[in-house]
């Protein structure tokens, strides 16, 4: 050290990184997370400067920030997934609903011709729309894939089935020995 020369304090890392405010970090984050959670060197490129013309380092970014936005995309990646399930049941359940309607109005429409035209010989094309109608209201329903493999379970199955069933109703059930 020379003569006349003060030796100021390194700053730490907390003092470092903290001249950036919330918002900017914040900001940083949306768009970190936006692009794709790119890595770091594609992504500091994509980085603005704040309010003071200022730009985070790269170690900034990796050592101190990166571990909290990964903790946090992870969160927000897992909201995401949960949100777009619960829309992919919802509208499977809508459709399913809408294809029992179509069955259920294809049979009134099969029937309604069968009673009309009952003496008449060209009833297949009733026939048929009533038997497709029923059947679209049945897979729509799930009827027959849930009939179809009760069928083909032994008693063993079938009680685990039940007892699954109860079990995700709260229902306790407990099995009577002889």
């Amino acid at each position: 050290m020379k003569v006349g020369e003060i030796k100021l304090p390194k700053l730490t890392k907390s003092l470092r990184t903290s001249k950036f405010n919330d918002d900017y970090k914040e900001d940083l984050f949306y768009l970190w997370y936006k692009r794709g959670k790119p890595a770091l060197d594609k992504f500091y490129n994509m980085i603005p400067e704040d309010n003071e013309g200022h730009r985070p380092t790269r170690q900034t970014i990796s050592k101190a920030w990166f571990p909290k936005w990964k903790d946090r995309a992870a969160i927000l990646d897992e909201e995401v997934r949960m949100q777009m399930n619960a829309q992919m049941v919802a509208d499977k359940v809508e459709m399913l609903d809408r294809h029992a309607t179509t069955g259920v109005e294809m049979q009134e429409m099969g029937l309604r011709y069968l009673k009309e035209h009952e003496d008449e010989l060209g009833t297949n094309a009733a026939v048929r729309l009533l038997i497709e109608g029923v059947n679209i209201e049945q897979n729509s329903r799930g009827v027959g894939t849930a009939l179809k493999k009760m069928m083909n379970m032994d008693d063993a199955d079938l009680l685990e089935e039940i007892a699954g069933i109860l079990e995700a109703g709260d229902i306790i059930i407990s099995k009577i020995e002889d």
